[in-house]
């Protein structure tokens, strides 16, 4: 072993042992647990309420979190002055009421409930009723209402126009999902909205295009309701929010008209109530008012306020969980490229496939990885054979280098541009697709493909072409192995791993697994 294998030897058994020992300080000095660190955010919650009792009958009534699967609740604790507070339920939804009463004579009152909130990943938000209550259930959600008028005649053309020639009852949906949350306008209007108004302006808030939504389903004898919560985020705000939940093959499937959240309830949406309910309601209450204060919640950080050990805060701090949303997705995004770039090193070095430029494969990566890889791969190859369709075509002209792959950029831009606008038309995803596509290292990887071609021919470009595919393939394979991502978000220090066992790739000198291929006539000849 030569001095530069050894000192390389030395330096990665050295990063391993040191990944290793943060890694394993960070799980015991966690208890084992890394939940803070990796699940979704948790938030502390209070609703404060404040209003002038005018009688000694004055009561408030606020609906709390619900029951459900989707958000775990602890620490709930409640506050009040010169009143006494209970909990009820209420409707066949059964949602849970805090209701408080006044004790004492007329006056300035307070009450408030505090809670924390974690959502509780792939659950759904809401269980099915109880065989008992179903049916009755069911039919509340069939029926008219103020403000909910499935059986005006507005609303019952409106549903006919949309599911005509649809007989499926999810495709049903899914047309009038579609209506209400691309063809009405989002736009904010103070107070209740209607359904019927909604529709009539062709623009709404939550409130209406939510109730739109429901009251087309129940027009069309599907079974729907509001939803209402909250949307978490670090604020102190007076605004609700409300969605929709629909009666689907069993079960109920919730879908957000506002926001575009299909069949879907992200974890930031915290469930209060089901049912199309006022949030906060009172008797001979005056000037009452409420604020939610919302606030995230350090990873480990005690339901009470309970501090943990100095150790304990030491290792959160030096991991990611404290960021911001925004910063956590940015860092989630980032590593990505390590692991990336270790795969090219494996594929290459040690397998040996050749692939277009040294890191393309893992830069296009991030750009498809987010969508489905079907349809990723298929738009990497149409703008491939765009950019080889305008190199022909600007072959002839002679142009310099600069010039020439500034003009292929562009029509490639101009490709993008065109598939943004026909996914948009139909109302895709996938033009998200084009937005992440690293552009610049797309037209050099076409320059690149037609250089091949020239200099080494068409198998040799089509090999390089098929492993920069197979490459970007595999990466994006690992890029959606959650438990892989989410162990190095929950523990950075892994990133020492990683560097090396790239140094160990990098004083690999020996066979490739493709020559063992490339040479088995050669090696079964000098056995025979």
């Amino acid at each position: 072993m030569d001095r530069p294998t050894r000192i390389v030897v030395i330096s990665a058994c050295f990063l391993l042992a040191l990944s290793g020992a943060l890694a394993g300080t960070r799980y015991w000095l966690l208890g084992g647990d890394l939940s803070g660190l990796t699940k979704d955010a948790r938030w502390r919650v209070n609703i404060r309420i404040n209003a002038d009792a005018k009688r000694k009958e004055s009561y408030v009534k606020l609906l709390v979190p619900a029951k459900s699967d989707a958000q775990q609740i602890t620490a709930e604790e409640f506050k009040e002055s010169g009143l006494t507070h209970h909990f009820v339920t209420e409707g066949n939804e059964r949602n849970r009421v805090a209701l408080w009463q006044n004790t004492s004579v007329k006056g300035p009152k307070e009450m408030a409930v505090t809670f924390v909130v974690q959502a509780q990943p792939n659950q759904q938000p809401s269980p099915p009723p109880a065989a008992k209550q179903r049916a009755k259930l069911l039919q509340e959600c069939l029926a008219s209402t103020d403000q909910i008028q499935a059986s005006a005649p507005l609303i019952q053309q409106k549903a006919r126009e949309l599911t005509k020639d649809i007989s499926n009852p999810d495709k049903k949906v899914d047309a009038i999902y579609d209506f209400c949350a691309y063809r009405i306008l989002n736009n904010y209007v103070p107070g209740t909205v209607d359904a019927i108004t909604a529709l009539t302006t062709g623009a709404s808030d939550c409130g209406g295009k939510s109730r739109l939504m429901v009251a087309l389903c129940r027009a069309c004898g599907i079974p729907a309701r509001v939803i209402g919560g909250l949307i978490l985020n670090e604020s102190v705000k007076r605004e609700s929010h409300v969605w929709v939940e629909v009666w689907q093959n069993e079960r109920w499937v919730p879908y957000c008209p506002l926001n575009g959240r299909y069949q879907t309830m992200p974890s930031n949406y915290l469930l209060l109530y089901r049912g199309d309910y006022p949030l906060i309601r009172h008797r001979y209450m005056d000037a009452l008012n409420y604020s939610f204060t919302i606030f995230r919640v350090a990873a480990l950080e005690s339901d009470t306020n309970v501090g943990t050990n100095r150790w304990q805060q030491l290792a959160t701090v030096a991991s990611f969980s404290h960021l911001s949303p925004n910063g956590q997705w940015a860092l989630r995004f980032l590593l990505l490229i390590p692991l990336g770039a270790l795969v090219v090193c494996i594929i290459r070095n040690i397998i040996g496939i050749p692939t277009l430029g040294t890191f393309a494969p893992v830069l296009i990566s991030i750009g498809i990885h987010l969508a489905p890889l079907r349809w990723g791969i298929a738009t990497l190859l149409a703008f491939i054979g765009l950019g080889l369709l305008v190199r022909w075509l600007v072959d002839g002209l002679k142009l310099l280098l600069v010039p020439r792959l500034s003009v292929m950029l562009t029509f490639v831009i101009i490709g993008m541009i065109a598939f943004v606008i026909i996914t948009d038309r139909f109302e895709s995803e996938l033009g998200v697709i084009v937005g992440l596509l690293p552009v610049v290292i797309l037209t050099m990887s076409i320059e690149r493909c037609w250089m091949l071609e020239l200099e080494d021919g068409f198998v040799n470009m089509f090999k390089h072409l098929l492993g920069t595919l197979s490459s970007v393939v595999v990466i994006c394979l690992v890029f959606r192995w959650k438990t892989l991502t989410t162990l190095m978000f929950a523990m950075p220090e892994l990133l020492l791993t990683v560097i090396a066992i790239m140094l160990l790739i990098g004083r690999y000198s020996g066979f490739r697994l493709a020559e063992f291929i490339r040479f088995r006539a050669l090696a079964n000849g000098n056995k025979t």
